[in-house]
Order: structure tokens, then sequence, then C-alpha cells
């Protein structure tokens, strides 16, 4: 992905944000966003991140740009996708985990889910 086109990417997620902090989204957001207020572990349907820092999951298509510390794991759901972290760029298939305990426990820095 060019970087135009990455950063439009990556400032549509951040409005997305915003908005969603002020309780302005709609519920056909065009950026992923945090699952809130429910227990995501274990469950297939999203994209999850395991963290000795606390785990969070993840939904829609889109992107965010993210600073998570830590990451042991990473769980696809029923997403595709890829992230970018201190330890390079990955990709994913649906159903599928990545273990990143042998990269040191990096540091996600943007994620994106393409579809299922």
């Amino acid at each position: 992905m060019s970087f135009k086109k990455r950063a439009a990417v990556a400032v549509a997620g951040a409005l997305a944000g915003a908005a969603m902090i002020s309780g302005l989204v709609a519920p056909n957001a065009f950026a992923m966003y945090r699952v809130l207020g429910i227990v995501c572990n274990g469950s297939e349907q999203y994209w999850t991140t395991f963290s000795t820092t606390g785990n969070t999951c993840w939904a829609n298509d889109g992107s965010v740009n993210v600073t998570l510390y830590q990451v042991a794991l990473l769980s696809s759901g029923n997403n595709r996708g890829g992230w970018e972290c201190t330890a390079g760029s990955f990709s994913i298939p649906s159903y599928s985990s990545q273990n990143l305990v042998p990269y040191g426990y990096p540091t996600i820095t943007w994620m994106v889910i393409t579809g299922r």
C-alpha cells in the first residue's frame, strides 16, 4: 500500500476513533473499532490481540493506528488482515493465529482488517 493511501486510511481511522469517543459513530462505521464491554477471549468472531499488558478485541473492516505493548499472540477470528509491529509487517488469513513470542513480544503500531 502506498504511503499516501496508508496515510488516508490512517486519517480515516483516527477520525472514526474520535467520533467513537464522542459517541457519534453510526452502526456501519467505516473503520475497525475496539470491542468493549464483552468477553471476547475464546470467540472466533473477533480479531484479538493477547498481550502481557491486556487483551483487546477488534471488529469491522478498516485500519487503526495503535500502541499495543508486549503482544504474545494475534488471532484473526473470522477476519483476515495484517499488522505492523516492531518486528516487521505481517498478514494473516481468517481463523488463524500468529505467535509473536519468538519476535520478543513486539509492540503493534498499526492493524488492518480486510474482510472475511
